[in-house]
């Protein structure tokens, strides 16, 4: 599964979006609005696995950690 990470300035904070599952994060940097965004795929892959009962969920493609 390959997803893209977007990172945008709005007013004072950065935006980071995953476009492919339409979930956004936000923080005062743009390193920590990553980190939110890579936290959050992350649950959110791991819960739709749980939830469809299949327990083996592919490992996101890149840096997320």
């Amino acid at each position: 599964m390959l997803l893209t990470i977007e990172v945008f300035k709005e007013k004072n904070e950065y935006v980071a979006k995953c476009k492919e599952l339409n979930i956004y994060s936000y923080a005062r940097s743009s390193e920590k609005a990553v980190q939110r965004l890579e936290k959050i795929i992350n649950f959110y892959i791991q819960s739709a696995y749980e939830y469809s009962n299949n327990s083996n969920p592919p490992e996101p493609k890149g840096n997320l950690n």
